[in-house]
């Protein structure tokens, strides 16, 4: 018995049994069905690197995402350089009508 006066089941069970502590460490488990057992763990293995590639696909994924992310970031900054020197281009394009139109009636006098 424990120092509490209670006796734990493996204890119980290596008393009744007459087995010691490293014996019960290393006996076998399952029972008699180990063809169930080699099964389960062919399927468990099966479904562990099926798991293990879907891991792998969703962090390819979404360092595709990432990238994807990063280069709209980037069409977007084009887009507003674009946006800017199309706004110059069109206000220079003013100027110089306004330039040629004060030339034309400059020349017309």
């Amino acid at each position: 018995t424990d120092a509490n006066g209670h006796m734990a089941l493996l204890e119980y069970l290596i008393w009744r049994y007459k087995f010691t502590p490293a014996e019960t460490s290393v006996a076998p488990q399952g029972g008699a069905n180990q063809e169930q057992i080699d099964r389960a763990q062919a399927l468990f293995d099966e479904v562990n690197a099926a798991l293990t590639a879907q891991i792998e696909a969703v962090r390819q994924l979404d360092a595709a995402v990432a990238e994807l992310e990063a280069a709209i970031r980037e069409t977007d900054q084009l887009v507003a350089q674009v946006a800017k020197a199309l706004a110059e281009t069109e206000a220079l394009t003013e100027t110089v009508k306004a330039a040629v139109a004060k030339t034309k009636a400059a020349v017309a006098e």
